[in-house]
C-alpha cells in the first residue's frame, strides 16, 4: 500500500513502547470467526480498528444501516463496518472474560485510508461520527483515548497473557484448495477471463483488458482474476507471480495494476509481496 495510505505510516507516531500492534486477528467463537484487521495493546485500553480503503464519495446511512458508496457513477451498498466493528468488541471482550482476564475498556475505530475517500452520515447516525475517521485523524483519537482511561487497567504479565491468549485463539485464513483438494496447479487457469465469451482470455493493452474474439473490453477484470488467486492459491503475490498469472507482457504491467489496488505489501521494490486479503475477506 502507498505510504500516504496505509497506517503503517500512521502507527509511527503511536508511542511504541506502550503500544502492541496485533493484525490480522482470525477467532472462531460462538459458531462464527470474527476477524479484527488491526488490534492495539496497551495497560490502559484496548482499540479495534476496521479499515477499509474504499474511494468516492461514501454515506453511512443511519436508518438502514448500511454503507453507500459511489463512484463513477455507480453506487454499492456495504454491510455498515461500525455494525461489523461492534460485533468484533462483543466477541473480543468474550474471549477476555473466558480466559478470566481483567476487564480493560475496549474501543473502537472505523479507519479510511484511502486519501480520495469522501465520508458523509445521515444527521442522526451519531455512532459515525464518533468512530468513523481518515487515516491522518488516528494519532489524535488516541491522544483523547489516553486522556479519557487515565487509569493503568493491565500490568505488563497481563499485557503478555493478552497477546499469548490471544495468539492461541487466533487461526489465519488458509485459503489453499489446490492443497485441501490435491489439485494439480497444471489444470488451473491462467489468465482473465473474458466475462461475455467466458472462456477467452482477455489481453491488456494500454490500460485496459479487450477480447480477441468478442472485442470486449474492461479496466478492472484483473480484480477477479486476482480473487480467484487468493481463494485457489496463495493470499499473497509477487510481481513475478502476477506477470505469469495474468498473462502479462511485462513486470512492469504486474507492478502498475498491483500497485493501483492500494494492497498492503512487505519487502522492498524490487521483492515486494502483495496481501491480498482484502479481496476474500467476508467483512
Amino acid at each position: 500500500m502507498k505510504g500516504e495510505t496505509s497506517l503503517n505510516y500512521f502507527y509511527r507516531y503511536l508511542p511504541q513502547q506502550e503500544f502492541i500492534i496485533l493484525p490480522n486477528i482470525r477467532i472462531y467463537h460462538m459458531d462464527y470467526f470474527f476477524q479484527i484487521d488491526t488490534l492495539l495493546l496497551n495497560p490502559h485500553f484496548c482499540l479495534v480498528l476496521e479499515v477499509k480503503n474504499y474511494s468516492g464519495h461514501l454515506y453511512f446511512d443511519g436508518d438502514y444501516k448500511q454503507l453507500i458508496r459511489t463512484k463513477d457513477d455507480k453506487k454499492d451498498i456495504f454491510d455498515c463496518p461500525i455494525q461489523q466493528v461492534k460485533r468484533q468488541v462483543f466477541h473480543l471482550s468474550k474471549i477476555i472474560e473466558l480466559n478470566k482476564l481483567p476487564t480493560i475498556p475496549i474501543e473502537s475505530l472505523v479507519v479510511f485510508t484511502h486519501p480520495k475517500a469522501h465520508i458523509e452520515s445521515s444527521p442522526n447516525y451519531y455512532e459515525a461520527l464518533k468512530m468513523v475517521i481518515k487515516s491522518p485523524l488516528l494519532s489524535e483519537r488516541i491522544s483523547d483515548l489516553y486522556r479519557k482511561y487515565s487509569k493503568q487497567v493491565y500490568s505488563p504479565k497481563e499485557i503478555k497473557k493478552m497477546v499469548r491468549t490471544l495468539k492461541k485463539y487466533n487461526e489465519p485464513y488458509d485459503p489453499n484448495l489446490i492443497k485441501k483438494y490435491e489439485i494439480d496447479p497444471k489444470h488451473l487457469f491462467n489468465g482473465v477471463l473474458c466475462p461475455i465469451c467466458e472462456t477467452n482470455t482477455m489481453e491488456y493493452i494500454r490500460t485496459n483488458w479487450k477480447c480477441p474474439i468478442c472485442n470486449t473490453t474492461s479496466k478492472k477484470e484483473h480484480i477477479a482474476a486476482l480473487t480467484d488467486y487468493a481463494l485457489l492459491i496463495s493470499t499473497t503475490i509477487s510481481n513475478k507471480e502476477c506477470k505469469e498469472y495474468l498473462k502479462l507482457t511485462s513486470s512492469s504491467k504486474a507492478y502498475h495494476l498491483l500497485s493501483s489496488l492500494n494492497f498492503p505489501y512487505t519487502g522492498s521494490t524490487k521483492s515486494r509481496i502483495y496481501h491480498l486479503d482484502s479481496l476474500i475477506s467476508d467483512k
